[in-house]
């Protein structure tokens, strides 16, 4: 399991979710407290959450959204890369990186640097026809930036697709060229070192190991199956901090057991926090740690799911840890 050193308010995750009710009991706060930790170290996953919930409707990408950095790529008849970064608020090109490729081509990982970000990367994970074969050529490429988890992938063009149908917080888009270009495009937004991008402080670096004892509380995502990609099987992004709202595990778009219906979920707590969806898409997710029983429309639990949205639901629950 991949641990977060920071905090945010998203999650993702990846793709994700209609905006939940405002909350106000002290027992849960989502990550709307926690978001005060920073950037080093958690995931898209939490990065993702952090725009659906801070930038409410506005993008990430977007030139009026502060202190972020947009990242361009594209692509033309399967060569010819392109990258610019461009962290002020307005919508130009910013600074072109296109000269710095020299692995232009399927699982070449391409770095890059920038002072304002740090350091990134770039890899084409696949090539041919996409969209019933009309647009050839390189494609869904995998972002990587040092600063977020330790060079946690996103995939963008599962990101693009796990946003559908939403207006608003967005993390990243297509930028296609045009019929008859060949030219394929993506552009997402990421938060600035040093900056409180998205709401988050990206100066503050949270603890690896160990928990604070009392009411943990999870930020989950559940992705409706058989829809925008997913499999027979619900995928979720769980966030999961402690009594003192750090983030002490988090995983992003994992399946459950296709027999068992159940996901294991790790974290710095000495016990495994079980995730149990074997019903319908208006079931109860059911929850188990260390003796405790509940399910996502448990009151007791500080449970608030909402409804499916764009293929996702998301909500907040916690337990005594």
């Amino acid at each position: 399991m991949r641990y977060v050193h920071c905090v945010p308010a998203f999650a993702l995750a990846f793709g994700l979710l209609l905006s939940t009710p405002l909350i106000t009991d002290a027992a849960v706060l989502p990550a709307i407290v926690a978001r005060k930790g920073g950037i080093d170290g958690m995931g898209f996953a939490s990065i993702i959450l952090a725009v659906i919930d801070y930038l409410k409707g506005s993008n990430a990408y977007d030139p009026s959204t502060p202190d972020k950095c947009k990242i361009s790529i594209y692509t033309t008849a399967g060569g010819g890369c392109q990258t610019f970064i461009n962290c002020e608020q307005n919508d130009g090109w910013g600074t072109d990186l296109s000269s710095q490729w020299q692995v232009c081509y399927l699982g070449g990982r391409q770095f890059f640097h920038d002072d304002r970000i740090g350091d990134f990367s770039v890899t084409f994970s696949k090539a041919g026809g996409v969209n019933g074969d009309t647009a050839d050529g390189l494609h869904t490429p995998i972002l990587q930036l040092a600063a977020v988890s330790n060079w946690d992938p996103l995939d963008i063009e599962a990101t693009v697709d796990a946003a559908a149908g939403r207006e608003a917080g967005r993390l990243c888009t297509l930028d296609p060229g045009g019929a008859g270009t060949k030219r394929l495009g993506w552009v997402c937004g990421v938060p600035v070192l040093g900056k409180e991008g998205f709401g988050l402080d990206s100066n503050t670096a949270v603890q690896t190991s160990g928990f604070a004892s009392g009411w943990c509380t999870m930020h989950v995502v559940q992705y409706q199956r058989n829809e925008n990609g997913i499999g027979a099987d619900y995928q979720f992004d769980v966030l999961m901090y402690d009594n003192n709202k750090t983030p002490i595990g988090q995983i992003q778009k994992q399946a459950v057991d296709p027999n068992t219906k159940t996901l294991n979920l790790n974290s710095n707590l000495p016990y495994v926090v079980v995730l149990t969806a074997s019903g319908g898409d208006g079931d109860a997710v059911l929850f188990a740690y260390g003796g405790q029983n509940w399910g996502s429309n448990d009151q007791e639990h500080h449970s608030n799911f909402g409804p499916y949205d764009s293929g996702s639901r998301q909500g907040d629950t916690g337990f005594n840890c």
